[in-house]
């Protein structure tokens, strides 16, 4: 049971959620326990109802649904569990009933106790209920006023997932809502993700990307943050470094995001440099015989483009080698600050440093493997690369092909003479968490 208010809670605003379980101390119960006593969910899909009988009066029906489905969503997210609205089916075959009631509710054996006490209460296994004289709101609701459905709804989800309370304020289980720090959007923290993970295990999802890289951001004190994106035909997931997850509500469409750029993408490069007094700071999509300048300020292509790579990208003087078309996929190195083409087996170096003079293709073409050759023992490159990209976080250099990474550990900022060498790390979904197609 939980403790009543206390004098410091109400100074807080706070109200109580509370978990019955199966009102038989569940809510103590070890991982192992709740396995044992069969209390946790035996499949992966699981299927939910908000019942037309138990609809809140405070928040419009749609809003209710939506926000239930993607406090759903938030727990899928991080698990293999999936969790799919049922409007019509057979009562039967829903696994967990959610209503909204007052005092003596549907047929539930535990009355509300009006505004202020118990919000909400759920079973491990089972059902979800609201109490409807508490001022609900959705995520689109400005006032001040009142409980944000969403932040009690994935706290009773994880009651009903098998999660006892914690004594952790930062932890969406932690048993008091706490008004003035709780904000309409929010993630599970790695906390809550453990915990769950322990139980159901984690959502390993697989997968080959169309091109993966790292967006740099300025922050208004001018410090700058590196987030890594990967792209997979027409959405990308914005992977938090900070966090080793992706962002909550992710995939998203590419179209709606990266307004210009297309599906499909075969690469993307970032030239950054410093020449002189000026700081060189140009962003490029490639895709087939084009490439797209892009505008981080205004997050959209410039006008002009799509230009032809040809065009953008032609021979030294004195050369006639340019960078072919439909590449597999581009990077641009900090160490010679040139970009590095890839296509089938072979590399393309290009200058792209104009204030020098020497811009142009190509510095030099090689094979992928003479110019990243493997460590001793380890597994070459493979031709026909879907991403290599620098990452700002780990200060390497990575690359992808299908379901497998390799990284260059020989690669350092500092080094004054090129040198590369290339192992192979194992399966990406080892190293990148919860990049899944939900």
């Amino acid at each position: 049971m939980l403790k009543p208010y206390t004098h410091e809670d109400r100074q807080k605003r706070s109200v109580i959620i509370k978990d019955n379980r199966n009102r038989n101390e569940t809510n103590h119960l070890t991982e192992e326990e709740l396995k044992s006593k069969d209390l946790i969910w035996k499949k992966n899909e699981i299927r939910w109802r908000l019942l037309s009988t138990g609809y809140s009066t405070h928040i419009p029906v749609e809003d209710q649904r939506a926000t239930i489905d993607l406090a759903f969503r938030m727990w899928s997210e991080v698990t293999p569990l999936k969790f799919v609205e049922d409007l019509t089916g057979d009562i039967r075959h829903v696994d967990i009933e959610v209503e909204f009631g007052r005092g003596s509710h549907g047929n539930c054996k535990q009355d509300f106790d009006g505004q202020g006490g118990e919000v909400a209460h759920s079973w491990v296994g089972g059902n979800m209920h609201f109490d409807d004289d508490e001022n609900y709101k959705s995520i689109k609701t400005r006032s001040t006023d009142g409980i944000y459905l969403l932040r009690i709804a994935v706290h009773e989800i994880g009651h009903v997932l098998g999660l006892p309370h914690t004594n952790k304020t930062y932890s969406i289980m932690y048993a008091i809502y706490n008004k003035l720090n709780s904000k309409p959007s929010f993630e599970l923290n790695p906390l809550d993700r453990k915990a769950v993970q322990a139980i159901y295990g984690r959502c390993v999802c697989k997968g080959k990307f169309s091109t993966v890289l790292d967006w740099v951001r300025k922050r208004p004190d001018n410090s700058f943050i590196f987030n890594t994106y990967f792209f997979r035909d027409n959405h990308y997931w914005m992977y938090e470094n900070h966090a080793n997850r992706t962002r909550y509500g992710d995939p998203l469409r590419i179209a709606r995001e990266w307004s210009g750029v297309p599906n499909l993408v075969d690469g993307y490069a970032h030239i950054w440099y410093i020449a002189g007094s000026a700081i060189v700071d140009k962003a490029y999509f490639f895709k087939g015989e084009k490439f797209y300048a892009y505008d981080s300020d205004e997050d959209s292509v410039l006008e002009g483009y799509p230009k032809d790579i040809k065009e953008g990208f032609g021979p030294m003087e004195g050369k006639t080698d340019v960078i072919p078309d439909n590449i597999d996929t581009v990077y641009f190195d900090m160490r010679d600050k040139n970009l590095y083409f890839f296509k089938h087996d072979m590399v393309y170096i290009y200058d792209p440093k104009m204030e020098n003079g020497t811009s142009g293709c190509c510095v030099r073409i090689r094979k992928i493997t003479e110019e990243f050759p493997p460590v001793d023992g380890e597994e070459p490159l493979p031709s026909d690369l879907d991403a290599v990209y620098y990452s700002y976080k780990d200060q390497a250099i990575y690359f992808i092909k299908d379901e497998y990474v390799w990284k260059n550990v020989k690669f350092h900022l500092r080094q004054k003479q090129i040198v590369n060498g290339v192992k192979k790390e194992g399966l990406w979904y080892n190293k990148w968490f919860d990049i899944c197609d939900i």
